[in-house]
């Protein structure tokens, strides 16, 4: 019996929406990130900016050596 194992893709990319949930914004305000209609929760950690503007983004991810 064998078994096929297929490896996560090195590197993804696409677009997301970022809207945030934040009614007051301030630093570490609270937004959600949706991808493939998925979301999730971002919490901003820039010290000057407290949160990205909503909108839609370009993105790329690469894994790192270690599969991280």
């Amino acid at each position: 019996m064998s078994t096929t194992v297929k490896a996560a893709p090195s590197t993804i990319s696409g677009t997301c929406k970022i809207k945030c949930t934040t009614t007051i914004i301030t630093p570490n305000a609270e937004f959600d990130v949706t991808i493939d209609g998925k979301v999730y929760k971002g919490h901003c950690l820039d010290p000057i900016y407290a949160a990205p503007l909503d909108g839609t983004y370009s993105y790329t991810g690469t894994l790192e050596s270690d599969g991280g």
